[in-house]
């Protein structure tokens, strides 16, 4: 199964680079045999979450996240099945 993620293209990742506190970032995923994903976050204000992705017309998986109230560093990778 071949999977790409690029976080300095924007198909995969919006806004580039350092998001504003309290605000969305989508995240995608290119697995073009893959049945599922999900996104895996973690950060040390909330901690672990779980975030189901969506396959798109186009055959990416996408979610949309939300940046804490405070800044923080945000460390994700995907889980595809």
């Amino acid at each position: 199964m071949q999977i790409y993620h690029d976080s300095r293209n924007e198909t995969y990742r919006t806004p580039f680079g350092a998001a504003e506190i309290d605000s969305s970032v989508r995240l995608a995923l290119k697995a073009p045999d893959a049945a599922g994903a999900v996104l895996h976050c973690w950060n040390q204000i909330e901690g672990d979450s779980l975030h189901p992705m969506e396959r798109r017309e186009d055959g990416l998986f996408e979610a949309v996240i939300r940046t804490p109230s405070e800044g923080c560093l945000i460390w994700y990778y995907f889980i595809v099945s």
